[in-house]
């Protein structure tokens, strides 16, 4: 249960074209650039880059931010899953800044996605997930929003402080892990079956209808709705509801 939730991050790409606008920002003027990839069906991000992922179309890469942080950043295809990245690792946790006019945007087009791992203080936006399974994790306090979930298994875990939300939708089964104080909402997404283990002060929002196995240490809490029977093992002052 309190095994670590990974979210990776890789490697390095190659912009095809670049339009500037100017602006006296220190960072320099916004840019914008495409990016030759290949195809893919999972994201890893690290980084404080704001990535939007709209699924259905052939795959493509597009990015816009202030010329220093574009710069920096590295887009590539390794292993069928799209790698973004700032170039310098040691000192990533300092590229693009989340205040407004400062933010690295990139826009993504696939055309299914299966996965999506974030490292940092990130954001990911996936308009929908479909198909048998669907994994989503967080290492550190990013952002993994779902929009639409048709999918087999559903699969999220969160290492640190970062939020999942699912929007709406309906799996067979779903499994959410929590390590820290993160909080996984998808309480819209129906299941049969659910698992869901915290370790920690996180909080967990969802739905089932059949079974649900609970385990926690710590203070977390989870609130189920769906009149399934609950299995609840539990260590510390965390509270479980099901209804």
């Amino acid at each position: 249960m309190r095994k670590a939730i990974a979210a990776g991050a890789i490697v390095i790409a190659g912009a095809t074209s670049a339009c500037s606008q100017a602006r006296g920002e220190d960072g320099g003027p916004t840019v914008s650039r495409n990016y030759n990839v290949g195809s893919f069906d999972q994201i890893e991000l690290a980084g404080r880059y704001d990535v939007d992922v709209r699924t259905g179309a052939n795959a493509s890469v597009a990015a816009s931010g202030p010329e220093r942080a574009m710069e920096r950043l590295i887009v590539e295809v390794r292993g069928g899953k799209l790698v973004i990245k700032p170039k310098n690792e040691r000192r990533w946790f300092g590229f693009g800044s989340r205040s407004g006019k400062d933010t690295v945007r990139v826009v993504v087009t696939v055309p299914t996605l299966s996965g999506a791992a974030l490292a940092g203080s990130g954001d990911i936006r996936i308009d929908k997930v479909r198909g048998e399974r669907f994994e989503g994790a967080i290492s550190g306090s990013g952002d993994l929003k779902l929009g639409t979930v048709e999918v087999g298994l559903l699969k999220l875990g969160i290492a640190g402080s970062g939020g999942l939300d699912a929007g709406s939708g309906r799996a067979r089964s779903a499994e959410y892990e929590i390590a820290g104080a993160g909080d996984v909402r998808a309480a819209r997404v129906a299941t049969e079956e659910l698992k869901v283990s915290i370790a920690g002060s996180g909080n967990v929002e969802a739905h089932a209808t059949h079974a649900a196995d609970v385990d926690i240490v710590g203070s977390g809490n989870v609130d189920i709705t769906g009149g399934a029977k609950c299995a609840v093992s539990k260590a510390g002052s965390g509270n479980v509801r099901c209804s």
